[in-house]
């Protein structure tokens, strides 16, 4: 018999034939959704690099801080906000990909996978809050404080945002080597970005890869739309 449905009444959800919850052309859209948050993440990181790039360095003059936050108040305040959307939607998207990776490998290989990820985010916190700091007012701050909170900018989150991103392009290396789900080659070339990010001078390569990694590995996800299944298929 089919369902009918009255003017004022929920339409009722489609389940599956158990009727147990929602069916699974309901779910294959949710875990679409899921793998596009990974769009809005590295636009929301790309446009944050190409808003900055020109902050005072660690060693520049007072005068010279002063002068430059005081001039870039809105492009330090957009920044701040585009790093919180960049941490949102990472955070989103990466914990799609530890769901799927999870299927294809260990739980030891995605944990470690997830804990960089939990890490390059903490590190994402710290300069968004510096960045909104800094940007706030900073007319009410002395040209000492300025150069204090920039040198913390430029300082503080470096080494948690390349510890973060060593551990995560470790682990991606080797689910891809083990699993095959790309060429191994791309998980080998993953260990070297690795690498790269654990030597702290070479860690912006793996920062600037990262944007234009997860818009390919998102679209593509999304293209595919596996099937996010408790059953792992390799251990």
């Amino acid at each position: 018999m089919e369902a009918q449905v009255h003017m004022g009444e929920p339409t009722p959800i489609a389940r599956d034939a158990g009727g147990r919850g929602p069916s699974r052309h309901q779910s294959n859209n949710w875990t679409r959704v899921a793998a596009l948050t990974g769009v809005v993440f590295a636009l929301a990181l790309g446009f944050n690099f190409l808003v900055g790039g020109n902050d005072p360095s660690s060693s520049a003059s007072a005068a010279k801080v002063a002068h430059y936050y005081l001039a870039h108040r809105n492009e330090t305040n957009t920044r701040g906000l585009l790093g919180a959307a960049a941490v949102l939607f990472g955070l989103g998207f990466f914990s799609y990909l530890r769901t799927y990776f999870r299927r294809i490998s260990s739980d030891a290989l995605s944990a470690l996978f997830f804990t960089g990820v939990v890490v390059f985010a903490l590190g994402g916190v710290i300069g968004t809050g510096l960045q909104l700091t800094l940007g706030d007012s900073p007319k009410s701050l002395s040209p000492d404080s300025l150069q204090t909170l920039n040198m913390l900018a430029q300082d503080v989150n470096w080494p948690v945002l390349s510890i973060g991103l060593a551990l995560m392009y470790f682990a991606l290396g080797i689910i891809v080597v083990r699993s095959r789900i790309v060429p191994a080659w791309l998980g080998w070339l993953a260990i070297l970005v690795a690498v790269a990010a654990t030597s702290l001078f070479f860690a912006f390569v793996p920062l600037l890869l990262t944007p234009v990694w997860a818009l390919v590995v998102s679209i593509v996800m999304a293209v595919r739309n596996p099937q996010l299944s408790p059953d792992r298929i390799a251990d």
